[in-house]
């Protein structure tokens, strides 16, 4: 349009200026922008249009190189136009920017015509346009459509066009791509493309959704829905829309809309919400108190730990915490609450909390001032933390450290801290005096000190420097002669820490002590003579104690037999006696007499099996067996004794696992720990046996859930003839089951303990065994 009508006034100006050319008021009456030139580009002359347009006046623009006023990137186009007027005598619609004189650009379209004067010479007309509203039209056209562009692609959304009555639909690429296909795949596409891969228990709520948008009580249709992805997989779509368009009877007819895939965000949600039932746990599983108050000082939420402290007091949300946790009607004076809210930042206050259990009972009281968006403190998380163990330990420390200046100062040692950036090394007073000097006497240099050390030890001191700083050894420990002031040597003993380190993890700060271990060193050859003739005397008298337990198993070893045989025919004879008698009492009698003689027996018979344990002539015949067979014959063994004592038996042994043992012996040790389990049971009987591989041996358990044992009773469970308590002073025990299976767990290279949470509670035998590939038995 705005083309049609500058060729429209390029014609009427051109006639004009035909019949009027030398005549500046017709150039005057022409309505656009005008002006002469030459074939250089030279300005001849100008209307009162383009002097107003432009804002120069005439002597400014008459000689001026018309270039000048022109975009600078426009210029060559500018030449182009001449060069265009020179081979066809006219141009139109070329685009130019004028610079107006207050700086600005316009954007002009300019038409021109060349045309030979009465003098053979060629001028050039030319008239322009301002389009600097339409350019500014069209950018923001172009802006508008770049940023729908990249708003689309952007959010990665697929779009979709629906002809409601038509059923029609127009998707783009992406929304075939968020469900796995491509448009081709999809096409022909109708309503039904999208029905298919919806998931059917959406599609009844979207159409809800729908009717209520077609209706207009929405003003658009907004829905969440699941969709089925190629690869079989629902994925969640965020489908969002409106009508665009009505058929004459007000019915839907264009609708149009858009599709993001949201299942990164549905699954962010339920990471979110399975984020907030750990920190609700956490909240419950921290070990110290923990309320929530607004700013009224009202509870609003606490922890378990809080409700179990306060059982007695509950509900306490809604109530004063200083009501409910101080029984006060007013707050607390020392509470940090008040000044957590007036500073807004976190407050801590400690106080004496004294009760029947800690009468020197402390607590730390921390509020954590949680605010809005607009930063004011809405509320306060208040925590209580029982501190009065730290200030018990505080109290040490201090005492300690009080100890540590008063050791320092009475065994003369000094410090030293060295600075790895600068090398500088600082000596307290004592370091100088210890070696005769005056305090300060040398300077604070490392080389100070490399000087005064042997020249036998230096690079021995300082390559365990060197070791620590790597990080080879834990601490810094060497011994070495030092020079002191009147020249003569003495010993140190030095040592040091890494006790600061930058943010990359390097040593900056190395710090020990001095200690003057001359005495020490010239007593060591003394010392060591001494250490040798003690050597000899531990020699013999092992010797003699071995000699001695060796008599003692053989002595032993024979009263037990001395005692066997005669132990025999009361064994036998008891029984006989007991149909012999009448009378209650002497049955009574003849029990008791039979009772303590199969107790003796069978203490005769384990004291024996002990003895040959301990004896160095007793060999063991090792072989592989598997372990599950082993523990299975034992079992099968015992199932009688299992069953009349109603005791369920749970072996979890790998099938097939081989050990290297003592087959005879290891079924004794199962034995032996089975007969405990049922022996110290109580309503719950059940045995489980268990085993967890290590490199070369094996840990086998044996739980059970009786009676179970007391932490000051484990340590002495293998001790011979101990027995753990009253309630197994029975004539079942002999008080050797244990040890025997102590020395045979060793024979093979093992060891045995045992752990229990405490009395009726359970316990649990462990004991290792070597694997089939190892050697590490007796």
């Amino acid at each position: 349009m705005e083309g049609s009508n500058i060729d429209k006034d390029m014609r009427i100006n051109e006639k004009q200026i035909h019949y009027c050319k030398k005549d500046d008021i017709v150039y005057d009456t022409i309505p656009l922008p005008f002006q002469i030139l030459n074939m250089q580009g030279y300005l001849e002359n100008v209307n009162s249009r383009l002097i107003k347009v432009l804002g120069y006046n005439r002597e400014e623009l008459i000689g001026a190189w018309f270039g000048d006023f022109l975009h600078t990137d426009d210029r060559e186009k500018f030449k182009k136009f001449f060069l265009t007027l020179e081979q066809t005598g006219f141009v139109q619609g070329v685009e130019l920017r004028i610079k107006h004189k207050d700086g600005h650009y316009l954007d002009a379209s300019f038409n021109g015509t060349a045309n030979i004067t009465m003098d053979d010479i060629v001028k050039v007309y030319c008239v322009f346009q301002d389009i600097s509203n339409r350019k500014m039209i069209e950018k923001t056209l172009k802006n508008e459509r770049e940023n729908l562009k990249n708003v689309i692609e952007g959010t990665r959304a697929g779009t979709w066009q629906w002809n409601v009555q038509t059923g029609k639909t127009v998707f783009n690429q992406r929304w075939a791509e968020i469900v796995g296909y491509s448009l081709e795949e999809l096409s022909p596409t109708n309503v039904n493309t999208w029905k298919d891969l919806t998931h059917p228990k959406d599609l009844q709520k979207s159409y809800k959704l729908l009717q209520r948008h077609f209706s207009g009580e929405s003003p658009y249709y907004d829905f969440q829905c699941r969709m089925k992805h190629k690869n079989g997989q629902w994925i969640w779509i965020h489908d969002r829309g409106c009508v665009v368009s009505w058929t004459n009877d007000g019915e839907p007819l264009m609708m149009c809309g858009t599709h993001v895939d949201i299942t990164k965000q549905k699954k962010a949600e339920e990471a979110l919400l399975e984020s907030e039932r750990f920190l609700n746990n956490v909240f419950d599983g921290i070990q110290d108190g923990i309320s929530v108050l607004d700013s009224n000082f009202n509870i609003i939420k606490v922890n378990e730990w809080m409700k179990k402290k306060y059982t007695h007091k509950m509900p306490l949300i809604g109530k004063k915490c200083y009501e409910m946790y101080q029984d006060r009607e007013s707050i607390c004076p020392w509470c940090p609450s008040v000044e957590a809210f007036k500073k807004k930042e976190k407050k801590t206050s400690e106080v004496p909390y004294p009760d029947e259990k800690n009468p020197e009972g402390w607590i730390s009281l921390s509020s954590y001032p949680f605010k809005n968006k607009y930063g004011e403190v809405t509320g306060i998380i208040e925590t209580v933390k029982d501190i009065s163990y730290s200030k018990k330990a505080e109290e040490a420390l201090r005492k300690s450290e009080e100890r540590l200046n008063l050791a320092m100062s009475v065994t003369n040692d000094g410090i030293w801290d060295w600075n790895l950036i600068t090398n500088e090394v600082y000596f307290d007073p004592r370091y100088y005096m210890m070696s005769g000097y005056d305090p300060d006497e040398f300077p604070y240099r490392l080389e100070e000190f490399q000087k005064r050390v042997h020249p036998d030890d230096i690079t021995m001191v300082m390559n365990h420097a060197e070791k620590h700083l790597n990080g080879e050894i834990d601490r810094f420990k060497v011994e070495f002669r030092f020079k002191k002031k009147n020249g003569l040597w003495m010993w140190i003993l030095g040592k040091g820490k890494i006790v600061e380190k930058d943010s990359e993890g390097k040593p900056i700060r190395f710090v020990g002590t001095h200690s003057d271990i001359t005495e020490r060193k010239n007593a060591e050859h003394d010392l060591k003579s001494l250490n040798e003739q003690l050597e000899r005397i531990v020699t013999e008298r092992t010797n003699e104690i071995q000699r001695l337990l060796q008599q003692k198993d053989e002595f032993i070893n024979q009263l037990s037999h001395d005692l066997k045989n005669p132990l025999g025919p009361f064994v036998h004879l008891l029984p006989i006696l007991k149909n012999h008698v009448s009378g209650k009492k002497e049955k009574q009698m003849v029990d008791v007499l039979l009772r303590n003689t199969q107790y003796m027996q069978n203490l005769v018979k384990k004291t024996i099996d002990l003895a040959k344990l301990n004896s160095s002539k007793t060999k063991f015949t090792f072989e592989d067996v598997s372990l599950d067979d082993l523990v299975n014959e034992v079992i099968l063994v015992n199932t009688h004794f299992f069953d009349d004592h109603d005791v369920i038996v749970e072996n979890n042994i790998s099938s097939d696992f081989l050990v290297h043992v003592d087959p005879i012996h290891i079924e004794e040790v199962f034995t032996n720990l089975f007969n405990n389990a049922v022996k110290y049971s109580n309503e719950d009987r059940w045995i489980g046996i268990d085993m967890v591989e290590k490199n070369d041996y094996v840990v086998i358990s044996v739980h059970d859930k009786g009676i179970g044992i007391s932490e000051d009773q484990l340590p002495y469970l293998f001790y011979e003839y101990y027995k753990a308590d009253s309630s197994r002073h029975d004539f079942d025990s002999s008080g050797l089951g244990l040890p025997i299976c102590k020395r045979i767990i060793e024979k093979h290279g093992g060891k045995i303990w045992a752990e229990s949470p405490g009395p009726g509670k359970g316990s649990t035998f462990y004991f290792t065994l070597p694997t089939s590939n190892s050697s590490s038995q007796e």
